[in-house]
């Protein structure tokens, strides 16, 4: 077993040096970087996005933009949406946008990145009555939530060995300087 687990640990520093991990003082670790341009270029593949609610509410959801803020857990997005309300979402057209903010979920299995517990910060719509903009508040947040569970933010790649060995490894997320860093470590 000591001789398996030495073979591991040396693969999985050759296979570092090699691919340029960056490797943290004091055995904490490596670091992967994701940045904010990788995570835009991957929700702008995703979006536009439309779905009818309780058949009254057309959202829908378009022209994602992502911002990170150092020291967080959480992704900020923003959005631009249309709602149409009545019978089929065919009735009255809104506009509008939004500002969220969301943590995010790693699932092992695939090496997903999923953005978890939407909370809007922010929803502007002009023409709404305020009883109307809390019923579209709710429907966005269930929107963004459906959405965020089921599209993940970011894939670590099998292909890439730096992020191959994050899969198998991560043990935190964070942002820092504008980039999403995975940390690493055996």
């Amino acid at each position: 077993m000591a001789r398996k687990s030495l073979g591991v640990v040396l693969l999985w520093l050759l296979a570092a040096a090699l691919v340029g991990c960056q490797y943290l003082p004091g055995g904490k670790g490596y670091e992967v970087r994701v940045s904010q341009a990788q995570l835009q270029e991957r929700l702008d593949k995703r979006f536009p996005r439309t779905k009818t609610y309780l058949y009254v509410f057309r959202v829908t959801l378009e022209n994602p933009r992502v911002h990170l803020d150092n020291g967080s857990r959480r992704v900020g997005v923003a959005l631009d949406f249309v709602v149409g309300l009545g019978l089929g979402g065919e009735g009255n057209r809104f506009a509008g946008s939004l500002d969220f903010t969301s943590g995010l979920s790693y699932a092992a299995d695939t090496g997903d990145f999923y953005l978890t517990d939407p909370l809007i910060e922010r929803l502007s719509i002009e023409g709404l009555p305020p009883r109307q903009t809390e019923r579209l508040r709710a429907a966005l947040s269930t929107a963004i939530a459906e959405h965020a569970l089921t599209h993940p933010v970011y894939s670590l790649k099998e292909t890439d060995i730096k992020q191959a060995a994050a899969r198998l490894t991560l043990k935190k997320v964070v942002v820092d300087q504008g980039d999403l860093v995975l940390t690493m470590g055996l």
